[in-house]
């Protein structure tokens, strides 16, 4: 169950939203205290595939996801190496831009706030350096749905469960354009400040 936060409704301002949220998520001293996250993910996609998705995240922009899918074959993307410039720029902002990171650096960014709900009761922020837009809950205050203007992307958050004292989304859709580009992942195992592998991300790159 997620519990309710304490803050009076509904909230008027963006920087009331955004500190409503990083209160339900764990508060932002915890945010802001995460130097690692690691998922284990089953991935089904549209087309009936589906895939078993490792990812790393780390500070200073490390990204490594390998997914394995059901028909053998291995995908790897790591910052790493082995990609060009701009993959690499792609797999850093999708970091930069999800919620729980959104919320740790909201100080340090321009976000902005609908003036009125969207159906449903939930407040709309938008980052608008980014084109992303975000919906939190107006009453749990986690957000239920971000949308990337620049992939055309759809992403909805649920079943969130408590990890380490940090609200977290057990359940990701993702929607894009093409059936290629939509899944539904459900996460497995989660993980904050866990030390990863250290080859993962070789000292020479």
């Amino acid at each position: 169950m997620v519990p309710f936060a304490a803050v009076k409704l509904p909230l008027s301002t963006c920087d009331e939203v955004v500190a409503a949220a990083q209160s339900a998520l764990g508060g932002l001293d915890r945010l802001r205290d995460i130097r690692t996250y690691h998922a284990e993910i089953l991935r089904a996609y549209a087309d009936g595939e589906s895939a078993h998705v490792t990812v790393w995240r780390a500070a200073g922009g490390r990204v490594y996801i390998e997914e394995r899918t059901s028909n053998g074959h291995v995908g790897l993307r790591t910052t790493a190496g082995g990609m060009s410039d701009e993959e690499r720029s792609e797999l850093v902002r999708t970091a930069r831009v999800s919620p729980r990171n959104l919320l740790a650096h909201a100080d340090e960014i321009e976000l902005r706030m609908r003036e009125h709900l969207a159906p449903g009761g939930l407040h709309v922020i938008s980052y608008p350096a980014e084109f992303a837009i975000y919906f939190f809950d107006a009453v749990r205050h986690t957000c239920l749905l971000m949308i990337d203007l620049v992939r055309s992307r759809r992403v909805a958050y649920g079943d969130y469960r408590l990890v380490n004292g940090i609200l977290t989304p057990f359940h990701e859709r993702h929607h894009g354009d093409d059936p290629a580009s939509c899944w539904d992942d459900r996460l497995l195992n989660v993980a904050y400040n866990l030390e990863p592998p250290q080859d993962l991300w070789p000292e020479a790159d």
